[in-house]
């Protein structure tokens, strides 16, 4: 229980100095796909998740992180599983199809998570995706844009992700 107190206040301020240092520029890099990261505490329908990622773009690259804590799950769906176990005791990440993950320039990364889930924001802030998107006005700093919507409501966030990236030109 300790440990895992210090596991996420290592990560939290990794997440911090990652943001301040933050001046990395991949605008100008091709991107390929989408990616989504989501926390299966507050999501239950990952199919429908699926299907918006292939709204985004129809891509072979789409990729689906599922934070949980019963890895089991993940392995039935078509995703990588994201737990508190995949972090060192000094926060360093141990499992390296999330490092690839991480490493993958996306054309988009959905940030589909309210709760404030340090896990996830590392991923997030570590991430080589051209643009970020997410749900939870907590993390606006993560995010090149937010679009303030509840997790169940994954009809309304599509029509309105769709409507943004297309008016960005970041989907055709």
């Amino acid at each position: 229980m300790f440990l895992d107190g210090w596991k996420q206040n290592l990560l939290k301020s990794k997440v911090k100095n990652i943001h301040k240092n933050s001046k990395q520029s991949f605008k100008n890099s091709v991107g390929v796909g989408a990616g989504l990261l989501v926390d299966l505490r507050e999501v239950q329908n990952l199919k429908r998740l699926n299907e918006l990622l292939l709204l985004v773009t129809e891509s072979d690259d789409n990729m689906l992180v599922v934070f949980t804590d019963d890895k089991t799950h993940t392995q039935k769906e078509s995703c990588l599983g994201l737990s508190k176990s995949d972090f060192s005791i000094s926060g360093s990440l141990r499992n390296s199809k999330i490092q690839q993950f991480i490493d993958k320039p996306f054309k988009v990364l959905i940030s589909y998570y309210r709760t404030e889930n340090v896990f996830l924001d590392f991923v997030s802030a570590q991430s080589k995706a051209l643009f970020k998107v997410g749900i939870s006005s907590d993390s606006v700093d993560f995010n090149d844009l937010t679009i303030n919507s509840r997790a169940e409501e994954v009809q309304a966030f599509e029509t309105e992700l769709l409507k943004y990236l297309k008016l960005l030109n970041r989907i055709d």
